[in-house]
C-alpha cells in the first residue's frame, strides 16, 4: 500500500510502520538528470520507507514499477499521454505498472512514501516521469535474492517519431510535427516497424546501459542518411543521398551506467537500409538494429578508374534527362541536356544501378558518394547585356575530358567539364569559336568559392570580355564540400 501526504507537510508513518524494516533516501544528481542511487535491496514482503530528496532546480518525481521487461516504457509513454492534467496526477498514469509513486516535488523538497515490498521476488525499476527524464532517471529496487540487474534489451525504452517529406540532407525533425510515433518493444531499431517505403524520416530514441567506463565504438551504415548522437553528442554520421555503401564509425568516451542514444534517419527512394552495432571495451560487436527486415536492392556499383564514365541514366535526385559523368580521383557530376546544365556534384564512389536495372527496375540509381552544390541557375551563359538566349543541346564527346555541344542563340558552345584542383568541385572550359561580344556567366554563387581565367566578377556574375569569350575557364569549389 501506499500513504498519500503532501510534501511539505509533516509526514508521519501510517499504523504498522513506525519501524520500518528498511529506510531509503533517494536523492537527485543536481544538473545531471540522475538518481544519487541507482540500486537498493529490500526483503520480499517487508516494510519500506522510501524519501525522495530534490536538490536540483528541476522537478521530479519517482514511480517504482511491476517487474516486467516493458513496464517502464509502457509507464513513460502512459506520462506522455496525460496532457494538461499531467501536473495535477503528479505526472502518474493511473495503470496497473505502476506499483508505488512519490508525488513530483521542486527544490528543496522531499516526499516520503511507505509500503509494503512485493512478495515475489525480482527487479522492480523505478523512473522519474517529468517529460525527458525517463531516459536517464531510473533506478531498480532488488526484492529477495535476485541475480544483479543486466541490460534486457540491446536498447531500452526504444521509441520513434515518424516524419513524411523529401530531403537531400538530414533536417532538423525536433522542428518539424511527427506523422506518428510509438515504441519498439525488442530494443532494436527496425525500419521495417514503421511500415514506410520511401520519402520519410524518422528519430528514434532509447537508453543503452554500459557496463565499464572507457572507449566505445559505434558503427553505421545506411541508405540514405543517418546520425548517431550519445548524451546529445554526435559520434558518427553518415548524412545525404546514397546506398549502403560503406559503414561509418566513431568513438567516444563514455562512462559506466546508462546514457540517452538518439539515432536520426532519412529515406528517399529504392532500397532502405538503417545498420547499427556496438562494441565497447569488454564487450564485443554487438547489433543494435534488425537488419533482417530492411528492404534494400541489391548493390550494383559502376566504378570509376582512370578514365571517366559517361552514362544515360535517372539519378536520385535529378531530372529524368541525365548523364551522370563519373571523373577520376572521385568527383562525379549530373548534366540535365534538358536545361543545358550541370544540375549537382557529388564526391566518392559513382553510382549504384541496382535500381535501374535488377529486379522490375525503372528507378533512380543512386549516388555512392555526398552531394555538393554548383550553383546550378539552368545554362549559365548570358549576352553581354545580361539576356538569357535559348540553348539547344546538341550532343556531347568522350574523348578525354567529357565535352558537351550546345547550340546557343544560334552559336556552337562547347563546353568541358572536370574536377576542379584544389577542393571539391567543378572547373568549366567554355569554347566558343564564333564569339565576337563580351559573355556572361552567371552562377548562384552562396557556398561556392569561385575563379576564372579572365573577366570580372561581380556576385554571381562573371563578364568576360570579347577577347577571351572564345576560351575562358571558370571553377566552382564548394566551400562545405561533400561532407560525410
Amino acid at each position: 500500500m501506499v500513504v498519500a501526504l503532501p510534501p511539505l507537510a509533516a509526514q508521519s508513518p501510517p499504523t504498522g510502520f513506525e519501524k520500518p524494516d528498511h529506510d531509503i533516501k533517494i536523492g537527485v544528481r543536481s544538473g545531471l538528470l540522475r538518481y544519487d542511487t541507482e540500486k537498493f535491496a529490500v526483503g520480499a514482503g517487508s516494510k519500506v520507507k522510501l524519501t525522495l530528496v530534490n536538490s536540483d532546480e528541476m522537478v521530479h518525481n519517482l514511480l517504482i514499477c511491476r517487474d516486467d521487461d516493458y513496464a517502464t516504457a509502457t509507464v513513460a509513454a502512459a506520462a506522455m499521454m496525460l496532457g494538461p492534467e499531467a501536473s495535477k496526477t503528479h505526472y502518474v498514469p493511473n495503470i496497473p505498472e505502476v506499483l508505488f509513486h512519490t508525488k513530483a516535488i521542486s527544490t528543496g523538497q522531499q516526499d516520503t512514501i511507505w509500503f509494503e515490498a512485493p512478495k515475489k521476488p525480482g527487479a522492480y525499476p523505478y523512473i522519474c516521469t517529468l517529460p525527458g527524464h525517463t531516459f536517464t532517471m531510473v533506478g531498480v529496487m532488488r526484492v529477495g535474492e535476485v541475480a544483479e540487474v543486466k541490460l534486457r534489451l540491446p536498447i531500452e525504452q526504444l521509441r520513434y517519431r515518424l516524419y513524411k517529406g523529401q530531403w537531400q540532407k538530414l533536417p532538423k525533425f525536433d522542428s518539424l510535427p511527427p506523422e506518428r510515433e510509438g515504441e519498439i518493444e525488442n530494443g532494436l531499431i527496425d525500419l521495417a516497424k514503421l511500415k514506410e517505403s520511401s520519402n520519410f524520416g524518422a528519430c528514434f530514441t532509447g537508453v543503452i546501459t554500459l557496463e565499464t567506463a572507457g572507449r566505445h565504438t559505434f558503427f553505421l551504415n545506411s541508405d540514405d542518411g543517418s546520425r548517431l548522437l550519445i548524451d546529445g553528442k554526435m559520434v558518427v554520421e553518415y548524412d545525404g543521398q546514397h546506398g549502403p555503401a560503406k559503414e561509418q564509425k566513431g568513438d567516444i568516451e563514455l562512462t559506466a551506467g546508462r546514457h540517452l542514444l538518439r539515432v536520426e534517419f532519412f529515406q528517399g527512394g529504392g532500397g532502405k537500409a538503417l545498420r547499427l552495432a556496438y562494441a565497447g571495451p569488454d564487450q564485443q560487436r554487438i547489433p543494435l538494429s534488425n537488419n533482417k527486415n530492411e528492404i534494400e536492392t541489391r548493390v550494383t556499383p559502376i566504378s570509376v578508374h582512370h578514365h571517366p564514365v559517361v552514362m544515360r541514366v535517372h539519378v536520385e535526385g535529378a531530372t529524368a534527362r541525365t548523364i551522370a559523368v563519373g571523373l577520376p580521383h572521385g568527383i562525379n557530376y549530373c548534366f540535365d541536356a534538358d536545361a543545358c546544365c550541370v544540375q549537382f556534384g557529388w564526391g566518392g564512389a559513382y553510382l549504384d544501378v541496382g535500381p535501374d536495372r535488377d529486379g522490375r527496375g525503372g528507378r533512380p540509381c543512386k549516388m555512392l558518394g555526398q552531394r555538393f552544390e554548383v550553383g546550378n541557375i539552368g545554362f549559365p551563359l548570358r549576352t553581354v547585356d545580361g539576356r538569357q538566349q535559348p540553348a539547344r543541346f546538341l550532343g556531347y564527346s568522350t574523348d578525354g575530358t567529357p565535352r558537351f555541344t550546345i547550340n546557343w542563340n544560334g552559336k556552337e558552345v562547347h563546353w568541358s567539364i572536370a574536377a576542379a584542383p584544389g577542393g571539391v568541385g567543378l572547373q568549366y572550359t567554355f569554347v566558343m569559336p564564333a564569339a565576337r561580344e563580351d559573355v556572361q556567366f552567371v552562377i548562384d554563387h552562396n557556398d561556392l568559392k569561385l575563379d576564372s581565367s579572365a573577366g570580372q566578377w561581380h556576385d554571381g556574375t562573371l563578364t568576360v570580355p570579347a577577347q577571351h569569350a572564345k576560351n575562358f575557364t571558370v571553377t566552382v569549389i564548394s566551400t562545405t564540400g561533400a561532407k560525410k
